[in-house]
């Protein structure tokens, strides 16, 4: 007889939604920070700054979002990265993901 809790054990309960096996290299992240930049018309320096100035703010995060969604990065190393947080991380992807969809917002150029 089987548990009714034996679903949590499967291989597949245990698989992640998104692979992340792969870390985004250094000049995909750049990559990422030139394009975020040229779409909100902001330096650098203002996607790793602690401003709340709506602008930059928004900017950092479409920058999470795509360093998340888009390189496969985990919340933790975008964290690490920037000096934020996990949670942090989580709730500006979200901001991210809604600016990029309102807005329709490509990586590629």
């Amino acid at each position: 007889m089987t548990s009714p809790w034996s679903f949590l054990t499967s291989d597949k309960a245990l698989q992640p939604k998104c692979p992340r096996s792969r870390v985004a290299p250094i000049h995909d992240l750049k990559k990422v920070e030139d394009r975020v930049c040229e779409l909100c018309t902001i330096g650098t320096e203002y996607i790793y700054s602690k401003s709340r100035e709506k602008v930059k703010a928004r900017a950092r995060g479409l920058f999470r979002y795509r360093a998340v969604r888009e390189l496969g990065m985990s919340n933790t190393e975008v964290g690490k990265k920037l000096g934020i947080s996990q949670p942090a991380v989580g709730y500006a992807v979200r901001r991210g993901e809604a600016l990029a969809k309102e807005h329709d917002f490509h990586l590629e150029e």
